[in-house]
């Protein structure tokens, strides 16, 4: 196996794995969903908002467009999920497991 796209040349890059989703919307999405009322659907799009919106600009307006969790390599979906139990905790008060926590 190479470690470049043989159509574009550019390196492969892994996506977030399976364990990340399961553990995303299995823990985490379900976890702030029960603490805050809020549907699964909803914690997911609050989240994509608050962590991973990406600015863009027209006519000196700014829009806040959210990246998709399934476009995050390994590393960002990991820097994602450590952002969000941060955040979860100091703002919400809801403890998050980590993933080798979680039985």
């Amino acid at each position: 196996m190479t470690d470049k796209c043989p159509e574009c040349h550019r390196p492969y890059k892994k996506g977030r794995s399976n364990s990340q989703n399961r553990y995303y919307w299995g823990v985490v999405v379900k976890m702030l969903s029960e603490y805050t009322g809020f549907t699964d659907e909803e914690i997911h799009e609050i989240l994509k908002h608050h962590f991973l919106s990406v600015n863009k600009t027209f006519n000196d307006m700014i829009f806040y467009i959210p990246q998709s969790t399934t476009s995050l390599t390994t590393a960002q979906m990991e820097d994602y999920l450590t952002k969000v139990r941060r955040w979860a905790a100091a703002e919400l008060g809801c403890s998050i497991p980590e993933p080798n926590e979680v039985e």
